[in-house]
């Protein structure tokens, strides 16, 4: 059996199918009913869902949480596991992100490759196996979350709500090639400060990405000292400033990245708090830029809180 050539004569629709899954904004937003993370990821979910039943295969959607692509025969289960929702695009694009587009030997948009690419690169190999009549021993099932980016609470339901039958093998086509084995376990936290006076400050707007722009606003009295500190700064393109009815705003354009490649962006927020530090700061916002540049700043490891470690396996905490 050539599997190679199969896979060539599906190169062309596989490309497609994916263009049309990435034209669809599947990044989480308010809940609606029978849609428990908004319109996009249920949207998503359905669309490949109805790709898997175009392919013959059987499919199952379970109030748009998750749902199941399942091919073939057998006691034992294959699982596959993957996501259809998608972070924020962020900025500095050259194509629209929505765009789908297929142009220069690649497909162009959010989620080509985390998750609705693999995704849907483990649906046609399903087909491929199903045309060719390869025989199998187990069922094949890609499982599809909606929520991977944020909480995990599709994979909450599905495990304690649907109840499913467990695989006896596993594994999720979401990161790097050829296989990864292990990974870092995560933690996501609020901070909060009670403030005696009013701050704008913005930044960031995934907690598993790299902020690509932050924002803040200042009284006019600082706007020399601020235009100082940015011809100063060792990359004054990422600043700009300008006036507003209360004062001016200070806009920070950085380099927006996966939280699992964090080195590859430049954290907007960061660089930001950076540069504020070298103004006569006052009151509260003083206040917030000293402790962020004491326990965050520009480092990527957790130096300045005291957490910095790393093993063989799987590298440095980040």
């Amino acid at each position: 059996m050539d599997f190679k050539k199969a896979a060539g004569a599906y190169v062309n629709a596989l490309a497609e199918d994916i263009s049309a899954l990435c034209r669809i904004n599947s990044v989480e937003s308010e809940a609606k009913p029978g849609m428990p993370f908004g319109e996009g990821p249920a949207a998503a979910l359905g669309e490949a869902l109805r790709m898997g039943r175009k392919m013959g295969f059987r499919t199952e959607n379970f109030e748009n949480y998750a749902g199941h692509i399942e091919f073939g025969e057998g006691e034992e289960l294959v699982g596959i596991l993957g996501h259809v929702d998608v972070v924020p695009p962020g900025e500095g694009w050259e194509r629209d992100p929505w765009g789908g587009e297929i142009a220069d030997g690649r497909i162009w948009g959010r989620g080509t490759l985390d998750d609705k690419g693999p995704v849907l690169t483990c649906l046609y190999a399903m087909k491929i196996l199903k045309d060719m009549k390869v025989p199998l021993k187990r069922r094949i099932r890609i499982i599809l979350g909606t929520n991977e980016e944020t909480n995990w609470e599709c994979m909450k339901y599905y495990l304690n709500e649907v109840k499913p039958e467990m695989p006896a093998l596993a594994f999720s086509p979401d990161s790097g090639f050829p296989v990864t084995f292990a990974e870092m376990g995560m933690l996501q936290y609020t901070l909060t400060r009670p403030l005696a006076e009013e701050l704008e400050l913005e930044g960031g707007n995934a907690f598993n990405s790299v902020p690509s722009s932050a924002r803040v606003v200042l009284p006019e009295k600082y706007l020399d000292n601020l235009m100082k500190a940015i011809n100063e700064s060792s990359e004054p393109s990422m600043y700009s400033v300008e006036k507003i009815e209360d004062g001016i705003a200070l806009l920070v354009k950085g380099v927006g990245a996966h939280a699992a490649y964090l080195q590859e962006g430049k954290n907007a927020v960061s660089y930001m708090m950076e540069l504020l530090s070298d103004l006569p700061l006052e009151g509260e916002l003083e206040g917030t830029v000293n402790f962020y540049n004491k326990y965050f700043g520009t480092c990527f490891y957790g130096e300045k809180m005291g957490i910095a470690l790393s093993d063989k396996i799987s590298g440095p905490l980040t």
